[in-house]
């Protein structure tokens, strides 16, 4: 069995921008940033410019000109650079959210047109509260065109409440827990099931996810070494009966190179070799 694994962004296109505000009044936004450069910002793409900013605690470094058109901007307001913050009002508040540009990624609902395999989409940085009602009409809007959802997960409650690192475990926890056929509790495998499928194909359009081509078999590895032995051994046996394969798309907006794509089988082969090594250490 197939499934896809869908995030929300690679069907529905949203306007919905990060602000910059200052701490004392912020329902008020200086200034708004796309999700994809408060991003850049975030990542030190642009440390070598030197406009450093604190946000929220969190170092940005922004490009020379949109330092220069916050500089503007302060210049007319009782706001500080050093008293600044970032709110993610249209990600989290219902109100804005509802009122957000809304729109299909034809691309993606042709690629998942008429297939028969399970499709489930993943929410990784939007609240279930504020999207219910877009997700609600996408799902309709992907049930016209013969689009079924199996079902939904979200990966965090705030949009950068958690770190890329937890979200990407999370992502890799989840898609694992697909494969092998097990639910996860305290970061181990528990007697509870979930539908397995031998091959699951993941889409995203952030680079972050082929990622998990180098993070799936660590995780898998470690939520093993903490599962308890007898349930272990179940696991391990799915893994060598089916083989499931995670194959990973990335969407990258580049029309001479649409999609970017990896492979990797699950593979608990080195946590072997550890507990080997252990074993000859102890003796």
């Amino acid at each position: 069995m197939t499934a896809h694994f869908v995030d929300l962004d690679c069907l529905l296109e949203m306007g919905g921008m990060a602000w910059i505000v200052d701490k004392s009044r912020p329902s008020v936004p200086i200034m708004k940033v796309t999700r994809h450069d408060f991003n850049l910002y975030r990542s030190g793409v642009y440390r070598s410019r030197g406009n450093k900013v604190e946000f929220n605690g969190a170092t940005f470094w922004l490009p020379d000109d949109v330092y220069s058109r916050l500089k503007v901007k302060l210049k007319s307001s009782p706001a500080r650079l050093g008293n600044l913050a970032i709110s993610m009002q249209e990600f989290m508040n219902r109100d804005l959210v509802e009122n957000l540009p809304y729109s299909l990624n034809q691309s993606m609902v042709d690629a998942l047109r008429n297939k028969v395999d399970d499709i489930y989409l993943v929410c990784p940085r939007q609240t279930e509260r504020a999207y219910a009602s877009h997700i609600e009409r996408l799902e309709a809007d992907l049930a016209e065109r013969g689009i079924t959802i199996k079902g939904k997960y979200y990966l965090s409650e705030t949009f950068h409440n958690q770190t890329d690192d937890t979200l990407a475990f999370r992502r890799a926890r989840l898609l694992i827990q697909h494969l092998v056929g097990r639910r996860t509790e305290k970061g181990a495998f528990g007697e509870g099931e979930v539908v397995r499928y031998d091959r699951i194909v993941a889409y995203d359009t952030s680079r972050s996810l082929l990622l998990l081509a180098k993070e799936v078999n660590p995780v898998l590895r470690d939520l093993i070494a903490k599962t308890a032995e007898g349930l272990a051994r179940v696991v391990r046996e799915n893994v060598d009966d089916h083989k499931p394969v995670l194959e990973l798309r990335w969407l990258t907006g580049n029309e001479a190179n649409a999609v970017v794509t990896d492979k990797v089988a699950l593979d608990y082969s080195a946590l072997i070799r550890q507990y080997e090594s252990f074993r000859v250490t102890r003796r």
